[in-house]
């Protein structure tokens, strides 16, 4: 049995949480599925589709830049004794690098804005109509400020999970 050591064991480990974050991934993604996926607001829902399509689209053209790069280099390697210079290569690899880190980059963030403000706005009142619901006991036993700054906190959090 190896000894854990600062957890960077992966054998034998006697630390009951390395279950756990798997579990509470999935919770949390059931959690805040509801404020990504509003009911009543379908303009919210197109920018959702789109959103993911723009994560989609990045995630595939990351894959195709390095592949039109080794087919650059491999075009300047000397194969029949005559080295190409392919032009059209450059283009594409530059055009699919200007579109992966510029146009969908922008086009994610332009439609994430009002995902994460619509979120963060429907789990801030849910978290305001929860205080405000508490007993008058709670409110005089407790500093409100720390509760609020706490929640203040928990929604900050939960935009940064979505992104």
């Amino acid at each position: 049995m190896i000894k854990d050591v600062g957890g960077l064991s992966k054998q034998g480990s006697d630390n009951k949480n390395d279950e756990k974050p798997p579990r509470n991934m999935l919770f949390n993604i059931r959690l805040l599925l509801p404020y990504l996926w509003p009911k009543s607001n379908w303009t919210l829902k197109l920018r959702v589709v789109g959103c993911f399509g723009a994560l989609v689209l990045k995630r595939v053209t990351t894959l195709f830049v390095p592949l039109i790069n080794k087919q650059i280099v491999d075009s300047l390697t000397p194969a029949s004794g005559a080295r190409t210079f392919r032009w059209d290569l450059i283009i594409v690899h530059a055009a699919l690098f200007f579109i992966e880190n510029s146009v969908l980059e922008t086009m994610h963030g332009l439609l994430w804005i009002s995902i994460e403000q619509a979120t963060s706005h429907e789990a801030q009142a849910k978290l305001y109509e929860k205080l405000l619901n508490l007993s008058l006991r709670f409110h005089i036993g407790r500093k409100t400020g720390e509760v609020l700054r706490v929640m203040d906190r928990g929604t900050s959090s939960i935009t940064q999970v979505l992104k």
